[in-house]
Formats: C-alpha cells, sequence, structure tokens
C-alpha cells in the first residue's frame, strides 16, 4: 500500500512539474495545448494510449471481472525458481546499479511443471537499457545462458523479465502473428518466477538469437545483426554488429564478411537512382513484416535500432527479426507505412513517432513502386486473415495471458516508466487499424491509380555471387557468351529463362551455372568439364523432363552455403525422369525452400557423399532410387515429404533420414547392403506402409541429434521379414517406434544412441 501511495503522490508531483514547464516557456497561445498533451502522454490518456490502458468505465469493469476469475482459477504456468548464492546475488545487484560491471555469475534454475521436475546450471546476469530493467534487485532483468547440452523449453539463451518490460499481451500477440506467417521473431513465454524460493509473480521468458534460434525456425546458420547505438541510430549512420560475434569460426567467417559488406554497400548505395530494395532483401518475408507492424501500429519494433538482420547463406538477402514491438508510445493514430509511398511531407514525432524519425529507412522500401505493391498485397492479406478470425486462437490464448495481468491491476506500460492507470489490452485497437489502412488503401488507389500488377523480383544478385566466387580478384568481365570471369578463373555463367532442349551442356570448369526465372531442361544432359561444375537455381522454376545431371560438383562458394551439384533454392520444381551419375560434393541435390514434384523415376548413381538433401521444401515423389551412396541417400531437414517408393543398394550411411521436425508419409521403403535403414530424429514424424530390408545392420535408429528438439514418432505399417529383431533398432527413451502394430520402447539416452552411429558402430561419418 505504500508503495502503491508513493506512486500517485510520485505521479502527482511530475504531472504538477509538467504543467509548470509548459506555463513558464513557450508561447502562450499553446501553453494549454502542450500541457495537455504532456499530461495525457504521461497518463496513457486519449484516443492514442486508449487501446493500451484502462480509461473508462467499460474498461474497468471488464478488467475486475476477468481478474477475479483469473485469481481464483489460478494459472498452469510452468514454475522457475532461481537459486542465487548470496555472493552471486550481490554481484548482480552491482551490476543492476552499474552496467559496466556486467559479467556472468553462477546459478541454477529448479524447473517444476506437468509433474516434471529439472534443475539447470546456468549462468546469469544483468539485462537491459531502460531503468525499468534495474529500478530495485526484486524488479530486475536477467540474462541467462544454460551451461551443458540441457535445454528449457528448447531454449539454450533467454532473458527473464517481467511483462510489463514486453508490453504485456501485446509483443506476445505480435510474436504469435509473426511465427504464423513464418516471419523470425522469438518466443515469448509467460513463467511463475521465483528467486531464492521468494514468488516475485508471472515473469516472461524471451528467446536469445542464438544458432538455434534459426535452426527452430528452419533457417540455414547465418549472422543475426543488430546495431551498435552508441555509434547512431538513425539510418544511414549505424554501425551494425552480429550477435555473438565471438562464435564466428573459419567455417563461418566468410558468410559473417559477405553480410557485412553487402550492409557497407546498402549504406552507400540506397540514394542512388540505381538502387533496388530486392539487391539486399528478401522483399517477400519484409513484405510480411511490415504488414503486422502497421496491422498493429507497433512501429517502434521496425526502427532500425529495434529490428534484426537475419543474412541468409542460401538466397544472400537479409530477413527480418521482430524484436522490441512496444505499442502506444507516440501518437499513430492515423498513420500508416502506405504514407510514406504517396506524401512529400517532412515527417515528424508527432505525427508517427520513431518511424517518422526514421524516415530515410523506411523509404528504403516503400519509395520504391515495386515493392509499395507487393506491400499492398501483403496488408490486405494480412487483414483479410485477421477479419476471417485466422489469428483468433492466438488472441484467445494472450487474452487468457492478460486475465492474470488483470487479476493483479498490473500497471500500464509508458515505455520509460510504469503508468498509473492499469493495462488493458482492447483488442478492438486492431480492428480499427483495419479500417484505417482500408480506407487509405481505397483512397490512394482512387487518387493515385496504383492498383498495377505486381512484379517478380530478381531474388539475387549476381555482382555480389561474383565477388563470392572471385574473393578480391574481381573482373566482372563478360564474354560474348555472358560468362564473367574471375582473374583466378572461376567463373559465373547467369541464365535467365534458361532452355536445353535435346542436347548436351557442359558447364565449363570451375564455373557456377547460375539460373533465375523460368528453366526448361528436356532430354538434355548437363554435366560439367573435369567434374568441377555447379547448377544453382534460385527463385522461379525449373522443369527438367528425362534429363542426365553427370559429373558435376558443389563449388565452395563464399558467403553462401550452397552444398550440392545441384542447388534448387526458392523455386519451384519439376522433375520428371531425372538421373544424377558420378556427383561430388556434400549433396548430389540440394532443396532449400522449395517445392519439389517429382515424377516417374529420380536416380542417383555412383554418388560421393550423400545423394539427396531436403531442407525446409515439400517434396512429392513418385521413386526415388540410389545405388553406390557414399553417405545417405535421402536426408531431410524441416520437410514435408509425401510419396511412393524409396530403394537403395549399397548405401553407406542411412538409406532414409528424417530430421528436424520433418513430417514424412511414404508407401515403400526398400534397401539392402546399407549402413542403416531409418533414422527419425529432432522432432520428426514419419510413417511408412511397408519396410524391406536385407543385409542391414541397424535398420532403424530414433534419438536427439539436437538438444533443442523434442522426441520423434516412426510407425511402420507392415515390416517383412519372420521376426523383429530388438538388436537392429536403436530407440532413445521418450520416442515412440512402432513396427507391425507392436510398440517398442526405449531403453537408451539419445548421446548412447548417437555415439554408435556415424561411423562409430553403425553407418559413415559424414565429411564436410
Amino acid at each position: 500500500m505504500l508503495k502503491k501511495l508513493t506512486l500517485i503522490f510520485s505521479t502527482i508531483g511530475i504531472i504538477a512539474t509538467l504543467l509548470l514547464g509548459s506555463f513558464i516557456v513557450g508561447d502562450t497561445s499553446i501553453k494549454f495545448r502542450i500541457a495537455e498533451g504532456m499530461v495525457k502522454k504521461f497518463l496513457g490518456l486519449g484516443g492514442d494510449y486508449s487501446g493500451f490502458v484502462a480509461d473508462d468505465y467499460s474498461d474497468f469493469y471488464d478488467l475486475i471481472k476477468r481478474g477475479i476469475t483469473a485469481r481464483i482459477q489460478g494459472n498452469n504456468y510452468p514454475t522457475i525458481d532461481m537459486i542465487l548464492p548470496f555472493e552471486e546475488a550481490s554481484k548482480l545487484d552491482k551490476q543492476r546499479e552499474d552496467r559496466s560491471l556486467r559479467k556472468w555469475v553462477k546459478a541454477k534454475l529448479r524447473m517444476n511443471h506437468l509433474d516434471k521436475k529439472k534443475i539447470f546450471k546456468v549462468k546469469v546476469r544483468s539485462k537491459g537499457d531502460r531503468d525499468l530493467h534495474t529500478l530495485n534487485f526484486e524488479t530486475m532483468s536477467f540474462k541467462v545462458d544454460i551451461k551443458g547440452k540441457k535445454r528449457l523449453f528448447s531454449l539454450e539463451e533467454f532473458s527473464i523479465q517481467r511483462p510489463i518490460i514486453r508490453n504485456y499481451g501485446w509483443e506476445l500477440l505480435i510474436s504469435k502473428f509473426a511465427a504464423k506467417d513464418k516471419i523470425l521473431a522469438p518466443d515469448i513465454l509467460p513463467i511463475n518466477f521465483y528467486v531464492n524460493g521468494s514468488n516475485r509473480g508471472i515473469y516472461i521468458i524471451e528467446e536469445g538469437f542464438g544458432k538455434e534460434f534459426l535452426e527452430r525456425r528452419q533457417r540455414k546458420a547465418g549472422p543475426i545483426f543488430s546495431l551498435f547505438e552508441d555509434l547512431g541510430t538513425k539510418f544511414p549512420d549505424v554501425h551494425y554488429e552480429p550477435y555473438e560475434e565471438s562464435k564466428i569460426n573459419s567455417e563461418t567467417a566468410d558468410i559473417y564478411l559477405k553480410a557485412h559488406r553487402k550492409l557497407l554497400d546498402l549504406k552507400n548505395t540506397f540514394s542512388s537512382k540505381e538502387f533496388h530494395p530486392s539487391k539486399y532483401f528478401d522483399l517477400e518475408k519484409w513484405g510480411r513484416y511490415f504488414a503486422i507492424i502497421d496491422l498493429f501500429s507497433s512501429y517502434h519494433g521496425a526502427v532500425p535500432k529495434s529490428v534484426k538482420l537475419y543474412f541468409n547463406p542460401s538466397t544472400l538477402l537479409f530477413e527480418p527479426v521482430m524484436f522490441d514491438n512496444h505499442l502506444g508510445g507516440a501518437n499513430y493514430t492515423n498513420f500508416s507505412f502506405l504514407d510514406f509511398h504517396h506524401s512529400n511531407q517532412n515527417f515528424n514525432y508527432d505525427k508517427c513517432g520513431f518511424a517518422c524519425m526514421n524516415s530515410e529507412w523506411f523509404r528504403i522500401f516503400f519509395s520504391n513502386v515495386d515493392f509499395y505493391q507487393l506491400y499492398k498485397k501483403n496488408i490486405t492479406g494480412l487483414i483479410n486473415r485477421y477479419e476471417s478470425g485466422y489469428y483468433s486462437d492466438l488472441i484467445n490464448d494472450v487474452e487468457e495471458f492478460n486475465n492474470h495481468m488483470y487479476s493483479i491491476l498490473a500497471p500500464s506500460d509508458r515505455v520509460f516508466f510504469a503508468g498509473v492507470l492499469p493495462y488493458y489490452m482492447d483488442i478492438s485497437h486492431l480492428a480499427n487499424r483495419a479500417r484505417l489502412i482500408k480506407q487509405k488503401l481505397n483512397l490512394y488507389d482512387k487518387t493515385f491509380g496504383e492498383n498495377k500488377s505486381i512484379k517478380e523480383f530478381k531474388q539475387f544478385d549476381e555482382k555480389s555471387v561474383l565477388e563470392a566466387l572471385c574473393d578480391e580478384n574481381l573482373q566482372n568481365k563478360k564474354s560474348s557468351s555472358g560468362t564473367s570471369v574471375c582473374n583466378n578463373d572461376r567463373s559465373l555463367i547467369h541464365k535467365n529463362n534458361f532452355i536445353v532442349k535435346d542436347e548436351d551442356y557442359s558447364i565449363p570448369e570451375n564455373t557456377l551455372l547460375l539460373l533465375t526465372g523460368k528453366t526448361l531442361l528436356e532430354n538434355a544432359s548437363i554435366k560439367s568439364i573435369n567434374s568441377k561444375g555447379m547448377l544453382v537455381q534460385i527463385g522461379g522454376e525449373i522443369t527438367a523432363n528425362s534429363v542426365s545431371f553427370s559429373n558435376l560438383s558443389s563449388l565452395s562458394i563464399e558467403g553462401t552455403n550452397w552444398t550440392g551439384a545441384v542447388n534448387i533454392i526458392n523455386a519451384n520444381a519439376t522433375l520428371d525422369n531425372v538421373g544424377f551419375n558420378g556427383n561430388k560434393g556434400e549433396d548430389a541435390l540440394n532443396t532449400v525452400d522449395s517445392n519439389i514434384n517429382i515424377i516417374g523415376e529420380l536416380v542417383f548413381d555412383n554418388i560421393d557423399q550423400d545423394a539427396f538433401d531436403s531442407d525446409f521444401s515439400l517434396i512429392e515423389f513418385e521413386n526415388i532410387s540410389c545405388h553406390n551412396v557414399g553417405n545417405d541417400c535421402f536426408d531431410t531437414s524441416g520437410s514435408i515429404i509425401r510419396g511412393g517408393r524409396i530403394s537403395g543398394k549399397n548405401v553407406e550411411d542411412k538409406l532414409a533420414s528424417f530430421g528436424e521436425g520433418s513430417k514424412a508419409n511414404i508407401t515403400s521403403i526398400e534397401g539392402s547392403n546399407c549402413g542403416i535403414g531409418i533414422a527419425a530424429k529432432d522432432s520428426s514424424y514419419a510413417f511408412v506402409e511397408k519396410l524391406n530390408l536385407n543385409n542391414t545392420p541397424l535398420e532403424i535408429a530414433l534419438f536427439n541429434k539436437k538438444p533443442f528438439f523434442g522426441s520423434s514418432n516412426l510407425t511402420i505399417n507392415t515390416k517383412f521379414g519372420n521376426h523383429l529383431d530388438m538388436k537392429k533398432y536403436l530407440v532413445a527413451r521418450a520416442h515412440v517406434l512402432e513396427v507391425n502394430g507392436i510398440k517398442i520402447p526405449g531403453s537408451a539416452t539419445s548421446k548412447e544412441v548417437k555415439e554408435k552411429l556415424y561411423g562409430n558402430i553403425y553407418g559413415k561419418a559424414s565429411r564436410r
């Protein structure tokens, strides 16, 4: 009670000071308007903020009713108790007062949830720039890193902080919208938080941006950049630095260097006439990202100091990472990103807060006519999905969280301090925003005639690929055949809408054939001279009918992770009776974020390492056949697979491997002389109607290779053979294997299973 009275009197004092200041300074004709605006903003009153605070009778009635019900019912959130020795707690308290002292201290987390109890050894430090993070030891925020292989809710790195730090339910809901629309955003999870047994109430865990953040979201490992704010926060006067810079090693240094150079080039060229954002950004994802920001009016999360940039080494493009999406900090009532495209006025903070203070950054996107058309498609689609109830389950989940905030009369978030009025989420804010944006779309289309078709962007940068090929020896000279050549004799051939019919096509030695647009290969042979040529289809579509890919190899392209002799990236592919023979490198065929339709047979013969590696793709097939393969026949990560028959002979490692959340439904798998039959790992599910294996020492393995994933499930409806030989199955605990209607329990740890694979006892180690 004393704290609440102190807060009330402090608030009265601050308001009085603001009023006094407004009368001392400024033109007398506007002093009352200034005073009114300052007080309203401080309290969170008026239409600008009414969606985020309880400010009328109906809000308070709903808040109290729901809060009482929530208090009676309680919550089912996990309980986390941070165990801090006295000396370590004292160090954290000093860090809270002096940020220069921030260093890791030792602690433990004790988790109790759904009758499961676990203890994690962790290192902890103070976190946060705003005073709300560090007001006192009882409410401070923590950065946590788990030691060892254990994971808390699949997380290794995360923060623990009060819900007010992340705008209560609003940022939680924005994060859920982003995840559902395949935009990168950290998980935000409510918990009941204790420190040394003392209850601190409901806190939230917010995921960090380590390597696991990307893997769990079906992205290739690549750098995530944020601003070094001491050197500026307004584009282009900014300096980007990667997360976990200390973990950059020789295998990934070229990707970081490539990304850094691209960011420097962006800052130097964004104002030129030739500039197009598609050279730097995955515009489809940025269109979806900005649409979510616009619908919520969470513009603070889109300014350069908030949004993080993930460099995707498959596409050589930057994707947005949702972060720090505060609502209600400024007047956004009548503003939309659409205004940036059509208005020539000088935007200011009073009109649209941080968004207008960073207009140079947003005009990179919205001054471009092509992106504007793409954006209109995305914002229209988002509003239609919202109004049709597509996100209702997410909203209901967050409203349940809100009920528990109402039960404690949680103070509203006024960005730099806790407000006097209670927090309240008026979900009609989204309906009001949708109505405003639709009105603006209609107005601008009528006024400017902007109903144009959407262009297909050139989602690659030929110069960047050439630079990666050439290192620093760039000539960028094109021959009459369209070949760009480096001083070191490495070459790039770029073909847009490429056709090869009824002939052989040879890729020159040390050359990358880069294909975009529509590619048609028919009754053709694609090969390389001296087995040193590589093919990449990025974007667009490729159709191969009765085609042989032979003697190709995966070249090392700095700044990328293209692992296949043939790579299909962000594309649609139809492969009709296609063969791969004598291809070398990590994969003969690698597909990333693509839709692959396989008609007839896809045959792999005499493959050096993996035959077919599918990352985050949709694969539909009739027949996949492997003969004499040095590693895996068919290896998937985060893919959906629907197909007929997989067969293999003389496959040295796994005939079929399903990992990282893959989902497979396959009619039959048949093989002989394989190292391992089927592996299912890391949250994957596979159903196989028929399995027939001969001379295969280990027929089935279920385990976790990566600790932040969950258990896997494999069902074999009919396994041919007289009996189930338990010696040929390795199943880790918590994983589910069912063969011929019989459930085979796991008895080992994933570590014990893994130690017997990869050439130790079974299969073969991968070469990189």
